[in-house]
């Protein structure tokens, strides 16, 4: 499923993430592509967790998306015990962190029912529905400039 404000290449992007094993027990998980994206989990599941927040996060704060590195580059700049992981873009997660503004709109209520019943069977929550088809509706009725 897209999630608001992502074109479809961008939902099926991912992110390159170096995981380094700490002495303490855990993993340190970094982001050649994207600075400032940084965690780390206890162990090797929560880690993916983690990085798959953090990513989340971070792109949520960037106006233009960083082009993500090759693998043979990165794998050529790991250091000992260094692992590489390819970490998924969750488009939900970074809808959620991105800055949201509430406006009021007016929508008859069959209409609402109607978005309320879908909503439900996805999961999706009301703004990230009515978000999504604003997009999806900008996109296929672009205005000519």
């Amino acid at each position: 499923m897209r999630g608001p404000g992502l074109n479809l290449k961008e939902t099926l992007k991912s992110y390159l993430a170096i995981l380094e094993p700490v002495p303490e027990g855990g993993y340190f998980v970094r982001f050649p592509d994207i600075e400032n994206a940084l965690t780390q989990g206890a162990t090797w599941e929560e880690a993916f967790e983690m990085a798959t927040d953090v990513l989340a996060l971070c792109l949520s704060e960037l106006p233009k998306w960083p082009r993500a590195s090759k693998a043979e580059k990165v794998a050529a700049e790991l250091g000992e015990g260094e692992a590489m992981l390819s970490i998924p873009v969750d488009d939900r997660l970074v809808f959620q962190y991105q800055p949201k503004e509430r406006v009021n709109v007016s929508l008859p209520k069959d209409f609402l029912a109607k978005i309320d019943g879908y909503r439900a069977s996805t999961g999706q929550g009301r703004s990230e529905l009515l978000a999504e088809g604003g997009k999806l509706y900008m996109e296929q009725h672009p205005v000519r400039a």
